[in-house]
């Protein structure tokens, strides 16, 4: 069954998570999550978002 549609306003706050699967690592080093917060912080300048917070954790 989908997923109900996401509610979009303009100012709007969104709580965004990515988790790991099967125990499957996300980032394997220090150069994984270098590269993962250059990405983010990419992705927010081309898309005109602030990333108010963010967390990596090895064990989610």
């Amino acid at each position: 069954m989908p997923r109900k549609k996401r509610i979009w306003q303009p100012h709007m706050c969104h709580h965004v998570m990515l988790r790991r699967i099967d125990g499957i690592f996300l980032f394997h080093d220090d150069a994984d999550r270098a590269r993962f917060c250059l990405l983010l912080q990419e992705a927010a300048e081309v898309h005109h978002h602030r990333v108010h917070a963010f967390c990596l954790m090895g064990n989610h």
